[in-house]
């Protein structure tokens, strides 16, 4: 199984056995190339442009852009309320985080979190092996804030995402200040990881993905 980072939040699971599910795809304008490949599976955290993007190519794709349980034949996924401010969503409204169960292993994406996650949230985060994560403040949590959700949440592997790179066109913070708060960073020259050769035998490790260049 292999994780892809478009860029921005997005990112495609292609399972073992080739199942492609699509997280928080993004229109052009953003400065990531937005080429999506056809998928079985689409979700989407919230309704803004930049993680909502659906064209022709995933017309026959499943949708998810809700909270509950989702079950399917390779996958099991769950949509959980959240908020994209620290305000119940009145300054942005709410966010879904969704966590996605599969082939023993299980990946949470936080969407566009925009604040400290409730005990009965963080109840449901338990055991995570790969958290993907917003990092770049001003319209989600910032460096800081991540930094403290990843230590108490501890999966295994960390990934941060939502952040300014030098291809992308919104205005956020780059991930600097959330990778001196963190340890046992792990830079990695691609925007792509084998799932299959990670070691999920600790905790608390970031993996820094480079952006795509295409």
């Amino acid at each position: 199984m292999k994780l892809t980072w478009y860029g921005h939040s997005c990112f495609l699971i292609t399972t073992s056995s080739g199942k492609r599910i699509l997280i928080d795809p993004f229109n052009q304008s953003i400065g990531y190339n937005n080429n999506f490949p056809k998928s079985d599976i689409v979700t989407l955290s919230h309704n803004h442009f930049d993680h909502s993007f659906l064209d022709n190519i995933n017309d026959n794709a499943e949708i998810i852009n809700e909270t509950g349980l989702f079950k399917f034949d390779f996958i099991e996924i769950e949509g959980i309320k959240s908020f994209h401010d620290k305000c119940n969503g009145i300054k942005r409204g709410p966010n879904i985080i969704y966590i996605f169960r599969l082939e023993n292993l299980k990946i949470c994406h936080l969407g566009d979190l925009g604040h400290i996650p409730s005990k009965l949230i963080l109840n449901k985060l338990d055991n995570i092996d790969i958290l993907l994560i917003p990092v770049g403040g001003h319209i989600t949590l910032n460096g800081e804030e991540a930094s403290k959700i990843s230590k108490i949440i501890s999966p295994k592997y960390i990934i941060p995402i939502h952040y300014k790179t030098f291809r992308s066109s919104l205005y956020l913070d780059d991930a600097k200040h959330f990778l001196i708060s963190m340890k046992n960073i792990t830079k990695i020259k691609s925007n792509v990881v084998d799932l299959n050769s990670l070691n999920f035998y600790s905790k608390n490790n970031v993996l820094f993905l480079s952006p795509p260049l295409d």
